[in-house]
């Protein structure tokens, strides 16, 4: 019985150990399908663990940066990542911005100043892949069990920890890296003293991971002390190019790209782009020096978000003649809304400006344009707009331009124009008759003073289906005769004025329509 009752409790064991192992597979999702924030930065943190890894491939799904293992240190000393040279080759080949991190089991001074040491000797052997130190986060991963025993059997105290634990920071600063602390919540509220990091500028890596389908990269990561995390891996069970990698987000950039060490001239590359829809890529000429560089032979090209509106980044990566890793220049520009295409439809005081709408634009700009420059009449978040008190027959330029707010600075696309005349103001139709045989007589009140003359249209359908017309000119005329009628059948008829500017026959709008039957 005690055998059955055993053997019962296992397979319940099983059963319930399957059951959760499904619902994490079922709850499992891709990074490429959550929701993200296009103005933050997404990347991966790796490892040995990963195995190896197809860097254009995560590339491709949106990854801009990763955490890369260099190794753990315990008190014997550094145990380096048997994937690190590889994964940080990997990045730095692909235009894949990096960072690394060591897991740590030791907590005294000594043993954390040696670690900093260990991990410079390690980015220096890689020699130029690590030149650019000042770009390149170096992260202390603290989040073991050795510390919080060594804390527990009064090994150590806290304070000493954090002390050490900045010493620490500090060395990896003087040795020209940018220092990091991760750890998770509990871990930084028991032990760490988080505040004090913030204050010497040393920055946080926050994790923290919410159930998969509630995340919500689109804001920022607050803290327990209700400060902002500046990374947040926010998951470890999404798949990034079909493998469980922890993921993250960086609000900041994750690589001061300005101190790059590069000596590349970037020539043909604009500030700014308009929005098309599709992948931007500036036809960009590359010098060393005098020489202009051969792309696919001396340099590779990687883009990044260079198809929404906001910052697009290009980056250089620059290979000697056996193909070997020489530097890195990364470039910028800004895509903004795209111009929109105007067109204005007028009467004879009066016109409606209409504009398609410009992706990611939050307002439009109209503007009187006088041919010497553009002067400002209103915004809209509208897609048309109308002014009005506008004088009959005169020629008016208008334009549009749209505008958006990108990482806090206002773009506005390029002007679109459009050009047009006013209408003269529609005669009045008094009369229509017919007294005499084959002929009719129509009779109007002129309403302009500035055309030149009138075309009358005529047609025995009332909706003027093959309509013949007769042109008046003189803008004293009232009435004109029509003849050569079919006697006993209905005529429709109607007028407007018309003149000529510019070379171009300028109308009013139809007058109204009176129809008489011929005798």
């Amino acid at each position: 019985m005690k055998f059955k009752s055993k053997l019962v409790k296992l397979i319940s064991f099983i059963t319930v150990s399957m059951l959760v192992l499904a619902s994490v597979t079922v709850n499992a999702t891709t990074f490429k399908s959550i929701k993200k924030n296009y103005d933050y930065h997404y990347g991966v943190d790796v490892s040995s663990h990963n195995k190896k890894l197809d860097f254009e491939a995560i590339k491709s799904e949106g990854i801009e940066f990763m955490y890369i293992r260099v190794g753990f240190y315990k008190e014997d000393g550094g145990h380096l990542d048997t994937m690190f040279l590889e994964n940080l080759k990997g990045c730095v080949e692909n235009g894949i911005e990096f960072g690394v991190y060591v897991y740590s089991y030791v907590y005294d001074a000594e043993d954390l100043s040696d670690c900093a040491e260990w991990i410079n000797e390690q980015l220096e052997a890689t020699g130029n892949y690590c030149k650019d130190k000042d770009t390149i986060q170096v992260s202390y991963d603290i989040e073991d069990q050795a510390q919080k025993d060594a804390l527990s059997k009064g090994e150590i105290t806290k304070k000493k920890l954090n002390t050490n634990v900045k010493n620490f920071c500090k060395k990896i600063k003087n040795y020209g890296y940018i220092p990091v602390v991760f750890s998770y919540p509990s871990y930084f509220q028991s032990y760490l003293d988080l505040d004090g990091f913030q204050k010497e500028g040393i920055k946080i890596w926050y994790s923290q991971w919410p159930y998969t389908d509630s995340l919500n990269t689109t804001v920022k990561k607050r803290m327990f002390n209700s400060t902002y995390a500046d990374i947040w891996q926010f998951s470890s069970s999404l798949t990034v190019n079909g493998k469980v990698t922890d993921t993250n987000v960086c609000y900041k950039d994750f690589y001061d790209y300005s101190k790059e060490d590069s000596k590349l001239t970037v020539k043909g590359l604009k500030k700014t782009y308009e929005y098309t829809g599709s992948r931007i890529k500036p036809a960009l000429k590359i010098y060393d020096g005098e020489t202009l560089l051969k792309k696919g032979t001396d340099y590779k090209l990687f883009y990044y978000k260079n198809k929404k509106l906001g910052r697009a980044t290009v980056k250089i990566v620059r290979f000697d003649a056996e193909g070997n890793y020489l530097e890195t220049k990364t470039v910028r520009f800004i895509i903004k809304p795209a111009a929109v295409t105007l067109s204005a439809t007028a009467n004879d005081s009066k016109v409606k400006l209409s504009w398609n709408k410009s992706y990611g634009a939050t307002k439009y700009v109209i503007y009187k344009n006088t041919g010497m420059e553009y002067q400002k009449l209103a915004s809209t978040t509208n897609t048309t707009y109308i002014i009005d008190k506008l004088k009959e027959g005169k020629r008016y330029s208008y334009s549009v331009r749209s505008y958006s707010v990108v990482r806090n600075k206002g773009y506005y696309s390029g002007y679109s124009d459009v050009e047009f005349y006013t209408k003269y103001k529609k005669p009045e139709i008094k009369k229509a008759t017919s007294d005499t045989e084959g002929i009719a007589t129509v009779k109007w009140t002129p309403r302009t003073s500035k055309a030149k003359g009138y075309v009358i249209q005529y047609s025995k359908s009332k909706k003027f289906t093959s309509p013949k017309k007769v042109t008046v000119e003189g803008i004293e005329k009232k009435k004109v005769k029509i003849e050569n009628l079919k006697s006993g059948k209905t005529y429709y008829f109607r007028l407007r004025s018309y003149n000529i500017k510019d070379y171009k026959k300028l109308y009013s709008v139809y007058s109204d329509v009176l129809s008489t039957t011929i005798k």
